[in-house]
């Protein structure tokens, strides 16, 4: 069964893994909405050019 150590250091990890997935969607919803935010003001990330063609 191993050591309580382990099983400790193991229910850690496996709870780090579940927890990863929910973090990055929530991270990847953020930008989303703020890559909608800059659309619809026409702003701009820093050090990045507006594409051709767009006002």
């Amino acid at each position: 069964m191993g050591t309580k150590e382990g099983r400790f250091m193991f229910a850690v990890l496996a709870a780090a893994a579940e927890y990863e997935p929910e973090l990055r969607a929530e991270r990847q919803s953020e930008g989303m909405t703020a890559a909608k935010r800059r659309e619809a003001t026409g702003a701009t990330l820093p050090g990045k050019k507006r594409p051709a063609g767009r006002a």
